[in-house]
C-alpha cells in the first residue's frame, strides 16, 4: 500500500505515523554541545592554552614545575588580555551580535574552564610559596615577583571572562529579554552597549561587590551575577591572604 503524501509540516516516523517537524528536532535545552566548535569560535582561548602548554613544555626542567607553569600562565594570560582588548577597541555592536551567535555552543562551559584554570593559579602560588622559605633573597625575591604578577592576571582574567559571558548573554538574548538595563538605556532607545561596558559592570561586581548604576532584570543573570559575586568575594579573599604573604617574605 502506498502512503499518501505528507501533510504539510509533518515527518513520517518508522511506523508510518505522521508526525511534526518539530518533535524530530532536538530542542535547545538538549542541544548536543560541539567542544571543537566551541574552541573553534574562540580562537583566543587556543592561544592562551597553546601558549601555556608550549611554554610549560620548553621551559627549563632545572625549573619547578610550579615555576614553569606560573610562567606559561602568565605569558598566555598577557597575550589572551591584549587579543581581548583589541577585540574591544575594534569590534561594534554588530561583531558582537553576531559572535553572540556563532559562540552560543559551551559558553558556559568555557566561562566554568577559564575561572578553574585561575583558581588553579592560585594553587601553583601556593606551592610556589611552600619552597621558598630556604632560597637566597634573590632567587625568593624572584618567586614572589612571579606570584605577584600571576595575581593580577588571574584576577583580570576571571573578570574579563564574566564580562565577554555577560555580553554573549545580553546580545544572544536581545530582542526577548536581555536582563541587563544599562542607565542610558532609558533616555535613548537606540543605546547598544560595547564591550566596554560590560567590562565596566563585571569589574563593579569583581571589586565592590555591587552593580552601581546598571540594573539587573532577569532570573538567569541574577544567577550568574551571585556565582561572580561569591567567586569575587572567595577569589579577593585569597589574594589577600597571598599579599600578606608576599609582604612578610619581603620583609
Amino acid at each position: 500500500m502506498v502512503a499518501g503524501p505528507l501533510i504539510a509540516g509533518t515527518t513520517e516516523g518508522s511506523s508510518g505515523a505522521h508526525l511534526p517537524k518539530s518533535s524530530c528536532r532536538p530542542t535547545p535545552g538538549v542541544r548536543p554541545m560541539s567542544i571543537i566548535n566551541s574552541l573553534r569560535a574562540r580562537p583566543r582561548i587556543i592561544i592562551f592554552l597553546a601558549i601555556i602548554v608550549g611554554l610549560a613544555a620548553v621551559l627549563p626542567h632545572t625549573l619547578p614545575l610550579s615555576s614553569r607553569l606560573l610562567i606559561a600562565w602568565d605569558c598566555g594570560a598577557l597575550i589572551y588580555l591584549c587579543l581581548v582588548v583589541r577585540m574591544a577597541f575594534t569590534a561594534d555592536v554588530a561583531v558582537m551580535r553576531r559572535r553572540a551567535a556563532v559562540e552560543d555552543d559551551g559558553a558556559m562551559a568555557i566561562l566554568m574552564f577559564t575561572i578553574f584554570a585561575s583558581v588553579m593559579s592560585l594553587v601553583a602560588i601556593v606551592v610556589e610559596f611552600s619552597n621558598v622559605g630556604n632560597l637566597p633573597p634573590t632567587i625568593r625575591n624572584l618567586h614572589i615577583a612571579l606570584a605577584t604578577v600571576t595575581i593580577l592576571f588571574s584576577w583580570l582574567i576571571v573578570h574579563v571572562s564574566f564580562a565577554l559571558h555577560y555580553a554573549h548573554e545580553y546580545y544572544a538574548r536581545e530582542k526577548s529579554h536581555p536582563g541587563i538595563r544599562f542607565p542610558s538605556s532609558g533616555k535613548s532607545k537606540d543605546f547598544q552597549p560595547d564591550y566596554w561596558d560590560f567590562m565596566y559592570f563585571s569589574a563593579n561586581l569583581g571589586a565592590a561587590a555591587q552593580t552601581s548604576d546598571i540594573v539587573i532584570e532577569s532570573r538567569r543573570i541574577r544567577r550568574i551575577v551571585l556565582c561572580h559575586t561569591v567567586l569575587s568575594f572567595l577569589f579577593n579573599t585569597a589574594i589577600l591572604a597571598m599579599g600578606v604573604n608576599i609582604a612578610a617574605g619581603v620583609i
